[in-house]
């Protein structure tokens, strides 16, 4: 499954962190000028792959949350989030090919937007 929230952080001179739930950072996707969908951002997928921990960054594209039982949402902690990506880098995966992880893979994209609550888009 998926955390019910997505974790946020700023650089210098900020150094702010949150959280947003996960469904609604997922609505902000394609809201406002620069959104995700016009200009995609960069991730670092890493996990383990055989005992060696390894990263892999990617472009990601099109979030498509899965949820089987939608009465119970995300917090039954069973739903999907797939992305269509892009691998970029030195270490980028030939197109067709895929990861098969050890461990859990964690996320961490790129130039977060999220919502205030007031209506604001904020670009972190």
């Amino acid at each position: 499954g998926i955390s019910p929230n997505t974790g946020w952080f700023t650089d210098r001179p900020y150094r702010e962190a949150g959280q947003i739930p996960t469904e609604e950072f997922l609505t902000l996707w394609d809201e406002g000028e620069n959104s995700f969908a016009d200009d995609p951002p960069n991730a670092d997928f890493t996990c383990s792959v055989n005992g060696e921990v390894v990263n892999y960054v990617l472009e990601l594209q099109n979030p498509a949350l899965l949820v089987p039982y939608v009465s119970e949402g995300c917090d039954s902690g069973i739903c999907v989030l797939n992305y269509d990506i892009t691998f970029i880098g030195p270490d980028a995966v030939a197109e067709g090919e895929g990861v098969e992880c050890d461990s859990a893979g964690h996320l961490f994209i790129d130039l977060l937007r999220f919502s205030d609550h007031s209506g604001d888009q904020t670009m972190m």
